[in-house]
């Protein structure tokens, strides 16, 4: 667990606050989105199920970070994620400190408690599964970047071209 939410970490550190929250493309939802909606699962999955002292960090990331869970709720539509300006990156990076605080619980079977997702699994397959999502997130991340990259080179090209054509000592208007 704890690996797994460090790289994500990682891959995001390079990066701005802007460059998390881009969206190049609507089927790639942004950085800050993807580590908000991995916390989104522990908190949805596991500690809003089996931590009775728990209290979702805020009630709009229930349909903000809700990907394609129907069952749970409604979702932001993924095409306008990168719309999403409020959380910022500092309060999504909140939100990650204060679902991780909880897990690795010191005991994660009393956590647990034994409990079924469905007959014959056990609950600790929640936690497996959001971890498996997460890695998951990780390759779209890195799919996501690099397609960004690539489009803000191309962008970048585009207006060192349109600024070659301005005329010397001339003003575009």
């Amino acid at each position: 667990y704890a690996a797994v939410r460090a790289r994500s970490l990682a891959l995001a550190a390079p990066l701005s606050a802007e460059d998390c929250g881009a969206q190049s493309m609507p089927d790639a939802s942004p950085v800050k989105w993807h580590l908000a909606h991995t916390t989104w699962f522990f908190e949805t999955f596991v500690l809003e199920a089996f931590e009775p002292a728990f209290k979702p960090h805020h009630p709009a990331f229930r349909v903000l970070f809700n990907s394609y869970y129907h069952a749970v709720g409604e979702q932001h539509a993924r095409p306008q994620r990168g719309l999403i300006t409020r959380p910022g990156l500092a309060e999504v990076l909140a939100y990650r400190a204060a679902v991780d605080a909880y897990l690795p619980h010191p005991d994660l079977g009393v956590l647990l408690g034994g409990e079924q997702l469905h007959p014959g699994i056990p609950a600790r397959g929640r936690v497996l599964g959001g971890v498996v999502e997460q890695v998951g997130e990780h390759l779209l991340d890195a799919n996501r970047i690099d397609h960004d990259v690539e489009s803000l080179v191309g962008a970048r090209q585009a207006q060192e071209n349109a600024l070659g054509k301005v005329p010397r000592g001339g003003r575009r208007h």
